[in-house]
């Protein structure tokens, strides 16, 4: 039995659902946290996951749960947020509205 499959470890679907957010915006969360991008002085720890090698399900151990709840509520939302200038690069083309 690996040590991921004992009730200590979530894997990003389990913790996206319990978030109440995507997979994918989970990943931009680590990027920007770990990419080397200014953060305030405020920025709460976002905790590092575990896996078993590159490409494969990433854990997280329960116990970091509060840290990455603490992460969500601070995080400011829209394109003047703290991440809004790297959020934008995956929002994709939008289309304008013409004036009718």
């Amino acid at each position: 039995m690996s040590k991921f499959q004992s009730e200590k470890y979530i894997n990003a679907i389990k913790l996206s659902q319990y978030l109440d957010v995507s997979v994918p915006t989970i990943n931009i969360w680590y990027k920007w946290y770990y990419g080397g991008f200014d953060k305030p002085a405020d920025t709460p720890e976002l905790p590092m996951f575990e896996s078993c090698g590159p490409r494969q399900t990433r854990y997280w151990k329960v116990e970091d749960l509060p840290k990455i709840v603490a992460f969500k509520k601070w995080l400011p939302h829209g394109k003047k947020g703290v991440m809004g200038a790297y959020t934008v690069n995956f929002w994709g083309k939008r289309k304008k509205k013409k004036d009718v």
